[in-house]
């Protein structure tokens, strides 16, 4: 995974993320496929870009948010 690029997001779209939601990205991010991090550094999930849609698709989502919405 560390050959992939990652990206660090903000708490709207890890809650986006973690229930299977794209999301657009701003910035570059080179390839198709990024590693996205929370706040905290947390791994949250392999995202693969759609460039129909222009936007990044969860592919592997690895953090789970509970019934508040929190990690």
């Amino acid at each position: 995974l560390t050959g992939l690029p990652a990206i660090i997001i903000g708490q709207e779209s890890e809650r986006a993320i973690c229930n299977g939601k794209a999301i657009p990205l701003e910035g570059s991010v080179s390839g198709d496929l990024c590693r996205a991090y929370d706040q905290c550094g947390n791994l949250l999930a392999i995202l693969r870009f759609d460039a129909e849609k222009r936007l990044w698709q969860p592919e592997k989502v690895f953090a789970v948010l509970d019934t508040t919405g929190t990690m």
